[in-house]
């Protein structure tokens, strides 16, 4: 579907773009459950060890009568396992939160002869955006953006010795 005339797209058009093409999101990849996010946590290199020392401490201490040292280590490693595996699971939510805001970012557009916004999910084939620079992103149009500069500063690139003071013979 193309769009010849600068009035955008009308309301048929839309809902026959979004049929044609589909919404305008992505899918998400498909999580794993929790628990195998959690056993991931037991294949880096430092768990194993710490699970093969707790084995041989248990064994140890088991000969002895003396499971302290067996205790801490686990305790250790379901501490470590535990933290590593909130933290992860978190930063996993949030930015599944990221990115539904972005799908609910206000776009300029031009439909049915009107400039309006729609958000970015909304978007469709078809659909005339409107690209603007802004004082954020001064090149979203190509254009780079000149600093500015006064008599006073020298040009960008340049530098400036300060001027010497000017000697009149007068003291």
């Amino acid at each position: 579907m193309t769009t010849t005339n600068h009035s955008g797209l009308s309301a048929e058009e839309i809902l026959e773009s979004r049929r044609l093409n589909g919404a305008n999101t992505i899918t998400p990849p498909k999580r794993d459950p929790w628990y195998v996010l959690y056993f991931e946590k037991f294949k880096d290199p430092i768990i194993r060890i710490l699970v093969i020392a707790a084995a041989v401490a248990l064994v140890v201490g088991f000969h002895e009568g003396n499971f302290i040292e067996g205790i801490g280590i686990i305790a250790a490693i379901f501490l470590s396992t535990g933290l590593s595996f909130v933290n992860e699971y978190r930063a996993a939510q949030e930015f599944d939160i990221l990115n539904q805001v972005s799908d609910d970012e206000p776009v300029p557009v031009i439909r049915g002869g009107r400039h309006r916004t729609a958000p970015k999910r909304d978007l469709v084939v078809g659909d005339i955006v409107i690209i603007e620079a802004s004082p954020a992103n001064p090149n979203r149009c190509g254009k780079t953006a000149e600093p500015k500069t006064s008599p006073a500063s020298p040009s960008p690139g340049t530098s400036r010795r300060a001027a010497a003071p000017s000697r009149t013979g007068t003291d």
